[in-house]
């Protein structure tokens, strides 16, 4: 049930995946955007 709310919040926009997700740096999010462009990390 919290994976399927963190994909949500994912697909919906960037500011609540960095509340599910506080201490993403801008580099982790570029790297996870390289690692899988499908997730819309700005």
């Amino acid at each position: 049930m919290k994976l399927n709310a963190e994909n949500e919040a994912c697909a919906n926009n960037e500011p609540l995946m960095t509340m599910t997700t506080p201490k993403l740096t801008v580099r982790e999010k570029h790297r996870l955007k390289v690692l899988n462009p499908a997730v819309p990390f700005n």
